[in-house]
């Protein structure tokens, strides 16, 4: 990222003319980031407008020479959201935009495994809405510098059929398909978790937090498991079925320490109900020693809650301490509650 910022400074000391795209970006407070979830932005059609004035590859040239790094992002991010869309659609529009958008960046200007990723989600999309990905993939790497063609052009010999080897996995919901991210440990659940860990999202941005991610086929790091030290513990995560990860940072106008603040929410599904309450037990910190974290775990038949928050910043006190964090327990507890009676 240094390499691409240095880059694009002395490509602006160069090039100082006005940006086409100067103020249109995509916000985390509106969730526009977020693949595990799909908002609606009005930024999407701003930058669809954008893309369809810059048709002509001479203009798309001279376009690309006036845009920012920071336009570039906002290009990347669009063209991510345009692949969610079209997973979803199961049509080829949204596909051919995102690919518009890709080959609008200069990729000197940014981290390439960016726009790799960006572009493996799009191929990914086009696989699922079953439209001639080669031809489209071909096209807009004409258009594109030769570093992005050659990025684009990977994906003409080698399709995405599988999600996972990029980090993500398609998951279904009742709100429509979301592209979650994927750790890769196993994941066969005989419950709902994402759903479950949805709820957990919409608990937790009632308070001061916001999610930035839920995570697939995570692990429960065995740190957060210091209040009893067991073997049986220990034994009780390698068995595990499935888990998944909430990662929540502090709204900014909640402290001025907001940006060293995290919280993580791992919900899994024990192989039983004696492993999960066995998991919540040991959750949270040892209470006979000062710790770096504060949390605690709760459990219902087979599924195990395990909540910890902490400043990641030497230095900096935790927002969160262990009385205060206990205002998500009786939340979160209907919440399992409700899906074992299910």
């Amino acid at each position: 990222m240094a390499r691409a910022s240095e880059a694009d400074a002395i490509h602006r000391r160069e090039h100082p003319e006005p940006s086409p795209l100067a103020g249109v970006e995509y916000a985390a407070s509106r969730r526009e980031f977020d693949l595990f979830r799909l908002a609606d932005s009005p930024t999407d059609d701003v930058i669809r407008r954008f893309l369809e004035r810059y048709v002509d590859p001479a203009e798309r040239v001279r376009a690309r020479s006036a845009l920012t790094m920071d336009d570039f992002y906002t290009l990347l991010t669009f063209a991510s959201r345009c692949a969610l869309s079209g997973v979803r659609a199961r049509e080829g529009t949204m596909v051919r935009l995102g690919l518009a958008a890709l080959s609008m960046i200069d990729s000197a200007r940014v981290d390439w495994r960016d726009a790799t990723l960006a572009a493996a989600l799009l191929s990914y999309a086009a696989g699922r809405a079953e439209i001639d990905s080669l031809a489209l993939f071909a096209a807009e790497a004409a258009t594109s510098e030769p570093t992005m063609a050659r990025i684009l052009g990977r994906f003409d010999r080698e399709p995405v059929v599988n999600l996972m080897p990029w980090g993500h996995r398609e998951i279904s919901t009742e709100g429509g398909v979301v592209l979650a991210s994927d750790d890769g440990r196993p994941y066969v659940p005989t419950r709902d978790l994402f759903s479950i860990s949805m709820e957990f999202v919409e608990l937790l941005e009632s308070d001061v937090w916001r999610v930035s991610d839920v995570k697939v086929g995570a692990a429960v790091p065995a740190v957060w498991l210091q209040r009893s030290k067991t073997r049986a513990a220990v034994s009780a995560l390698r068995r595990l079925r499935a888990c998944t990860q909430v990662s929540a940072k502090l709204l900014e106008t909640a402290s001025p320490d907001a940006p060293s603040q995290m919280l993580l929410v791992f919900l899994a599904e024990a192989l039983n109900a004696k492993d999960a309450r066995t998991l919540a037990e040991s959750a949270g910190p040892d209470k006979r020693v000062e710790s770096f974290f504060v949390g605690f775990g709760l459990n219902a038949a087979e599924l195990c809650a395990i909540v910890v928050s902490r400043s990641f910043v030497q230095g900096v006190e935790s927002y969160e301490n262990s009385n205060s964090l206990e205002r998500f327990r009786s939340g979160m507890a209907a919440i399992l509650s409700k899906h074992i009676r299910e």
